[in-house]
């Protein structure tokens, strides 16, 4: 379960985010938290967080690629333009 987080999709990992949030709570007879739910669920919402962290750059990453490489070509094509 924990390995196919990489294989969900945002929607589901932010599905999978609530449920274990609200995981943490189900236990209890007040609405407070019990140390041992949240002990073990911390780690996992953790780990959802680092996988959506991690995607987010990769496509800022992207992002950044394309418009250096747009730049790029813009430059080579005045250079070109201004020697002829």
């Amino acid at each position: 379960m924990i390995y196919g987080i990489a294989k969900m999709s945002d929607q589901q990992l932010d599905e999978k985010a609530e449920e274990w949030a609200a995981e943490m709570f189900t236990h209890t007879k007040d609405e407070k938290a019990d140390i041992n739910s949240v002990m073990l669920y911390s780690p996992l919402l953790q780990l959802i967080a680092n996988e959506q962290t991690g995607r987010f750059v990769k496509k800022i990453y992207a992002i950044t690629l394309i418009i250096s490489v747009l730049a790029l070509v813009v430059s080579i094509t005045s250079v070109l333009i201004s020697v002829s």
